[in-house]
């Protein structure tokens, strides 16, 4: 299976882009570390391009490796048997992944899919380990963003055992939704990938939004759907009463969506 994954190319330095230090000073394990710190770290971990569409690793593929994601967006994703995507977990701009012990990372036989084009660097076990022996902060961080990433788990989990397929799309559409000139909307995802997302067919996925829309809550484009009414689907979703993360309740124990920290500036996919 490695041998057929698609080989990225190193990105040269492109216009508009932020230095490559400032993108890992946006990765949340490296938070706090100093200017000479990072810099040693890119030394390790020069920047690459995967193009969008692309799988840069699935299972099989050799050795530990951490990703760094830079910019862009990757979906980690199953194969169920009859050949569907299932979607474990949707990567956003400063966020890390891959399949490494030491740091708690784990891919369980997922595929890695750039949803766009996306910037990333790779580090080694070796390297790991000794980034994590020169700085303890890093190791903080991981334990921080794995605690997130187990609630994150058990809210998809309820979800999926509580929760509809109309109230999980609302809450996928609250979660991802992104400050815009006419209002909040989410963009860059297709019908497809937001089935894979909340458990459903693209079928179900199409009528639920055409519903949505019908009855004025949002608007439907082209990769784009605009809350036009949020405090709408807060209601539908479960969460009207609730100004946080939602309460757990005996019956239903409903959940919000939580997100990690993000590199601001990479929001929507084109």
């Amino acid at each position: 299976m490695a041998s057929a994954l698609p080989q990225e190319r190193t990105r040269q330095a492109g216009q508009g882009r932020l230095s490559p230090t400032a993108y890992l000073r946006a990765v949340d394990i490296f938070r706090g570390l100093n200017p000479e710190d990072i810099e040693r770290i890119h030394q390790i971990a020069p920047m690459r391009q995967c193009d969008r569409g692309m799988v840069f690793y699935g299972p099989g593929a050799p050795g530990e490796q951490l990703f760094l994601l830079k910019e862009g967006k990757v979906t980690l994703y199953r194969l169920t048997p009859d050949g569907r995507k299932l979607a474990v977990r949707m990567v956003e701009a400063g966020m890390v992944f891959g399949e490494m012990a030491i740091a708690g990372q784990t891919m369980q036989e997922c595929f890695a899919e750039a949803d766009e084009d996306s910037l990333v660097c790779t580090i080694t076990l070796t390297q790991m380990e000794r980034i994590l022996q020169q700085h303890p902060s890093v190791a903080r961080q991981l334990l921080a963003v794995l605690g997130r990433r187990v609630r994150d788990l058990e809210d998809r989990l309820e979800q999926m055992a509580y929760g509809n397929v109309r109230e999980r799309l609302a809450r996928f559409l609250l979660a991802q939704a992104r400050p815009a000139h006419d209002g909040c909307q989410v963009t860059g995802f297709s019908h497809e990938q937001i089935a894979e997302a909340v458990g459903a067919s693209r079928q179900t996925v199409s009528i639920e939004l055409g519903a949505l829309e019908a009855e004025g809550l949002v608007e439907v484009g082209r990769r784009r759907v605009r809350l036009v009414q949020a405090m709408g689907l807060r209601s539908l979703a479960g969460l009207l009463d609730q100004p946080g993360p939602a309460k757990r309740t005996d019956a239903a124990r409903q959940v919000t969506l939580r997100r990690e920290p993000r590199l601001g500036s990479s929001n929507a996919i084109s």
